[in-house]
């Protein structure tokens, strides 16, 4: 029986305010590495792959998006321009005409140009030289292009041996570079500059064929499969409006991708801050200009190639309208949202180069009927300071600071407060743990029972510090309260609810564990037996504990039954030591050099105590509650801001998401990573297991190895062989670690 179809509603009936995005779950394989390789030879494969693929569009419910779906519109195929009435203020463009008329034609539509504005000096550490300002100095004989050409050149080789290196571009050539500046060079000596364009120095991304450098698309192939034999048409429209052309400039491999990252020929570094992104994929274009080197360069652009690092780069990027600019002679000439557009350090640049490439080829004439391309009009009096009074964000007029800035300040003395509060909590701890030290290394040849009770005198003045220091609560009182009124004498302004930005952050359960009055680090350690594993010291902890025990005549049983389950796990490590604890519970004899005459030492106490105290009350040698306020403190303005934007968007999805919506960088004195990926399977583990050859891998691939291999034991990654000497080889002989 056929099942009923889902028909859409048209599109002139749909409240677009009442429909909420709602993102499918794919349900797809997570493969990688050679298994990639095989699956794509599977679904390659006639009858196999049909199978796998049916399977997977059944899977993600495909076929019932596809062909049980009614569409009352007609399909289309190609994006259309719908009829506009005309502009006005507006300049008409001749696109059938010739490319450096179209450019004569934009510098009319710009506001007059003034030298000596333009080359005054201001405050300003870095300034833009423009199209018009390279113009203005090649007419007036002030440079050349030949001499611009070689701070160019040096300054693409600096950038190509920076540490860590910047690319800027993958394929250039310094003679060819010199070569079109020479001719730029002779042409205004003799008078005769092409355009505005002659001698201006722009990069081409590597989608788009510049010969005669290869296009790879920043892969290390696709020129092997891809021949350049000409330039693209918008390529070709530059050349002859006199443009240098310096390379090819970075990018994501093949498009793919935001972030300009690119393991081929490197990535592109933000030249604002060389910590930091481009954005993507037109990497290479937008740092090449934002670094000044180059007036402009040309991209691609079909989900926001061209506009993403250019915002990133704090320079213009433009995504003109499909078929406006011809895309032949790139490698996304196939799609019908992928445009060529041009990157420069202004608007004004940018309308330069828009109009030179600018152009629609017969095909898209035909199908897409286009409207008559136009430049804005600046050159008017009342639109001649457009550029300079565009708004692009909004400005609190009224907004009276004081009583903010009072609650604020009252929350970071509360905060000082606390943060004193617990150092000196800390303080006395670590007093009471040296003073127990002292004494025990005051006496020459103390006993057991003296160590014990230094230890128990320890352990209660502990407690007696922790969880009764009054002024402790109090000032995390007072801090709590300030927190409260500071979202509230925000909310005048901002109404923000600081508390979505907080609700589903949890604090580290060690500064929870701080919190436990019974928090003793020797008492913590029998408790976290899971936590440690396989740790060095696990053996004496678990000793020293039964010993504990077995002075108790009430605790005899507990002692036997400590005995079995934690300390016969290492018969196979610790065979001697084992039964010489054991034989104190058989005959309760006491000797010199016995080893629990050695557990139960003061060296050996001490040992154990500064280990576990450092295991369970840092991380990394930092104390657990510091880290967590000062983590705070510098999140707070981050988490401020996070609140206005929710506040803006009160929706359900803030409620229910399990972390922050944004990343927060704390530096990396607060990056302590909880996650492993296992270099074997690809995938993340919460049980990363390191090997006798010191590499680690995770303990699903240990088990799934351990099918095949009983007695030898191969590393996957240097292929080191492990050998049991029982003949049996299980997951014990390999070491836990913690994050």
């Amino acid at each position: 029986m056929r099942k009923n179809k889902r028909v859409m509603l048209p599109v002139t009936e749909v409240d677009l305010t009442k429909v909420k995005y709602d993102p499918a779950q794919i349900e797809a394989p997570y493969i990688s590495g050679l298994w990639l390789k095989f699956f794509v030879k599977l679904v390659e494969m006639p009858i196999l792959g049909s199978l796998i693929m049916g399977h997977l569009k059944n899977q993600n419910k495909m076929n019932q998006m596809l062909r049980d779906t009614v569409i009352p519109e007609p399909p289309m195929f190609r994006p259309e321009f719908p009829p506009q009435e005309p502009e006005s203020g507006v300049v008409f463009l001749e696109e059938d005409g010739k490319s450096e008329e179209r450019v004569e034609s934009a510098v009319r539509c710009l506001p007059h140009y003034d030298p000596a504005n333009n080359h005054s000096s201001d405050s300003t550490p870095f300034r833009y030289c423009k199209i018009r300002d390279f113009a203005y100095s090649y007419r007036q004989k002030l440079t050349t292009p030949s001499m611009v050409a070689e701070h160019v050149i040096c300054a693409i080789e600096e950038f190509g041996n920076k540490k860590p290196p910047t690319p800027l571009l993958i394929s250039f050539n310094a003679e060819d570079v010199r070569k079109q500046a020479a001719a730029s060079t002779q042409r205004f000596e003799e008078g005769k500059p092409l355009s505005i364009l002659d001698g201006i120095f722009m990069a081409i991304k590597d989608d788009i064929d510049c010969y005669p450098h290869p296009t790879n698309g920043a892969t290390t192939w696709f020129h092997e499969v891809r021949k350049v034999n000409k330039d693209a048409v918008s390529v070709s429209k530059l050349r002859i409006c006199g443009a240098i052309l310096v390379g090819k400039a970075n990018m994501h491999e093949l498009g793919m991708g935001t972030t300009g990252v690119n393991p081929n020929y490197g990535t592109a570094r933000n030249p604002h801050d060389l910590e930091r992104y481009t954005g993507g994929s037109s990497s290479g274009p937008a740092a090449i200009v934002a670094s000044g080197i180059c007036s402009a360069a040309l991209g691609t652009d079909g989900g926001g190639s061209l506009r993403i690092p250019s915002s990133l780069c704090g320079v213009v990027g433009l995504k003109t309208t499909y078929g406006r600019t011809i895309i032949e002679g790139s490698l996304c000439d196939g799609g019908t949202v992928e445009i060529i557009g041009p990157i420069a350090s202004s608007v004004e640049d940018i309308i330069l180069i828009y109009a030179a490439i600018l152009g629609s080829s017969a095909a898209d004439k035909m199908s897409l009927h286009p409207s008559i391309p136009c430049l804005p009009d600046l050159s008017s009096h009342e639109n001649s300071s457009v550029l300079g009074s565009l708004q692009l964000g909004k400005k609190f007029v009224s907004m009276d600071l004081k009583g903010v800035k009072e609650v604020f300040n009252e929350v970071v003395k509360n905060q000082e407060l606390v943060t004193s509060s617990y150092k000196e909590v800390i303080d006395q701890v670590e007093n009471g743990i040296k003073e127990a030290i002292k004494k025990i290394q005051s006496v020459d040849h103390p006993s057991f029972d003296y160590n014990k009770s230094v230890i128990n005198n320890l352990k209660q003045k502990l407690e007696t510090i922790w969880p009764h220091d009054q002024r402790l609560k109090q000032s995390q009182k007072e801090l709590n309260k300030s927190f409260t009124k500071y979202p509230k004498i925000l909310s005048k302004f901002a109404d923000p609810d600081i508390s979505e930005a907080y609700r589903n952050v949890d604090f580290d359960s060690g500064t929870k564990n701080l919190k436990n009055p019974t928090s003793n680090p020797l008492d913590r350690s029998f408790k976290d037996c899971k936590r440690l594993s396989r740790h060095s010291k696990l053996f004496d902890i678990c000793g020293l504990h039964y010993l504990k025990l077995l002075e108790n005549s009430k605790k005899q049983v507990k002692a036997f039954e400590f005995a079995q389950n934690h300390l016969l796990p290492f018969k196979k490590t610790h065979r001697n030591e084992l039964n010489d604890l054991l034989g104190w519970m058989a005959l309760r004899i006491e000797s010199e050099n016995s080893y629990g005459s050695h557990l139960s030492s003061q060296v050996k106490q001490e040992e154990l105590v500064k280990e576990m105290t450092n295991l369970f009350f840092s991380i990394k040698g930092k104390n657990l509650l510091r880290v967590t306020i000062e983590a705070g403190a510098r999140a707070l303005p981050t988490l401020l801001k996070l609140a206005r934007g929710m506040s803006l968007n009160k929706t359900q999805e803030w409620e229910t998401m399990k972390e922050l919506p944004v990343p927060i960088d704390l530096g990396s004195e607060f990056q302590f990573h909880s996650v492993f990926v296992c270099p074997v399977s690809g995938k993340v583990s919460n049980d990363p297991y390191m090997l006798p050859c010191f590499h680690v891998i995770s303990l699903n691939t240990i088990i799934k190895l351990l099918k095949y291999l009983t007695r030898e034991f191969k590393c996957p990654v240097c292929e080191s062989v492990h050998e049991d000497e029982e003949g049996i080889l299980t997951i014990e002989e390999f070491t836990r670690l913690f994050f």
